[in-house]
């Protein structure tokens, strides 16, 4: 199991355990329909664009490369050299941060995907 799913996993059995405890209203799940569908997109018949939108979402990925080329005519081998030696040091830091951006865009995309599917079931 991924990381997303199990954080998905987690997130859905607090839920059920708070909503046991009464701590979420009863009324939550319409009301968050509700709001969902007064910021869908203006004149969709249907979800189809919303769910696409979700898809180019969950397609997109925060890449932690640095451009090496340099634009400078002067001082262009000087910039290119500093690019080339500090370009994987700072991939390196990054990569741990974008990795976690990544995570928690999937997450949201998940999150839109369940509330979709829930408003999709009760235009039906």
């Amino acid at each position: 199991m991924s990381s997303n799913e199990e954080a998905v996993l987690q997130a859905k059995q607090e839920a059920a355990a708070r909503s046991k405890r009464g701590e979420i209203p009863s009324d939550l799940t319409e009301r968050l329909d509700s709001q969902f569908r007064n910021v869908a997109p203006a004149g969709s018949t249907s979800m189809d664009e919303v769910a696409s939108l979700i898809e180019a979402l969950l397609a997109w990925q925060f890449v932690p490369d640095i451009p090496r080329s340099s634009t400078r005519a002067r001082g262009a081998w000087a910039a290119r050299f500093a690019k080339r030696v500090l370009a994987p040091l700072t991939t390196w830091q990054l990569r741990h941060l974008t990795d976690q951006m990544n995570a928690y865009s999937a997450l949201q995309a998940e999150v839109l995907r369940a509330i979709l599917r829930r408003v999709g079931d009760g235009r039906q």
